[in-house]
């Protein structure tokens, strides 16, 4: 393991979360993370799970204590349909937050590996135009994988 880097435990639940995802068919054009290492290594374990073709990217607009509006100007910039963003708490719950309601106060609780998929219709990313078509846990995503790949639920 590398400095600052998932241990093996967390190694061992983020891919069982991501597999929660491939019952959810969730598969985006791209995924995008902070240039930490524990971002980087959850980004390759999503893109290995879920067959993403595209390698992941970092971004210096994921990093904790970015200011939410430049993030949110980052991801109006990209060029992909759907985007995955691997980022840190509670920095990613205000991001959803900002652009579901346009509101930074944090409203929406996501633990370490949670996923949420937020839409915009006709527009691109912006304050307040969001809207929240799921967000799982990683225990629930977790439980997903394991009903479908035949182990017992054990959370």
């Amino acid at each position: 393991m590398r400095p600052g880097g998932l241990p093996r435990k967390g190694k061992k639940k983020t891919s069982r979360a991501a597999l929660g995802l491939t019952v959810l068919r969730c598969n985006p054009d791209q995924i995008v993370s902070s240039t930490l290492v524990r971002a980087a290594q959850t980004a390759e374990i999503m893109r290995d799970t879920l067959s993403v073709e595209s390698l992941p990217e970092t971004s210096p607009y994921l990093r904790p204590d970015v200011p939410v509006k430049e993030t949110v100007r980052w991801l109006a910039e990209q060029k992909v349909e759907s985007i995955m963003l691997v980022g840190h708490m509670p920095d990613l719950s205000t991001l959803a937050s900002v652009l579901i309601s346009g509101n930074a106060e944090p409203r929406i609780t996501m633990k370490k590996a949670a996923v949420c998929a937020i839409s915009f219709s006709r527009t691109l990313p912006a304050e307040g135009k969001g809207r929240l078509e799921w967000l799982m846990q990683p225990r629930q995503l977790r439980s997903l994988a394991d009903s479908k790949h035949g182990r017992s639920t054990g959370m």
